[in-house]
Formats: structure tokens, sequence, C-alpha cells
């Protein structure tokens, strides 16, 4: 029972970080991916009326090189 409520807890707990999250708008900033282009966050991709996704993972995390395979196929 209490590690049900725990879960649950928790569980509430994030879903209200989630909520407070969404719309919220970042810092500009220039940054350069793996191909060695160079991105601005906002003449590149947010004043355009694009969706951005910014996931960093460690390459040698298993959670994280699980995920890598997703966000390939979505990009």
């Amino acid at each position: 029972m209490f590690r049900n409520i725990c879960i649950l807890t928790h569980l509430f707990l994030f879903s209200c970080q989630f909520l407070a999250a969404q719309n919220q708008t970042i810092q500009n900033f220039t940054f350069t991916d793996i191909d060695g282009n160079i991105h601005n966050l906002y003449q590149n991709h947010l004043d355009q009326g694009k969706t951005v996704v910014i996931k960093f993972f460690f390459t040698t995390c298993p959670p994280c090189r699980s995920n890598a395979p997703f966000y390939q196929q979505k990009m």
C-alpha cells in the first residue's frame, strides 16, 4: 500500500511539473550539430513555427541509446 501511494505521489508531482513547463519560452542560443552545421534557435526554427525538441543524453547510457532510434526516426 505504501509503495502504491509513493508511486502515485511521484506521478502526480511529475505531471504537475510537466504542465507548468508547457508554453514557456527559453533563451535564444546557437548550437552546432554533429554534422558541423550551426543552428540559431529562433532564426532557424522557432520563427518558422517549428517545434524544437532538445534532448541531452550520454552515448553509453543504455536507456539513452534505446531512445536514439526513436528520435532519429521522428526528426
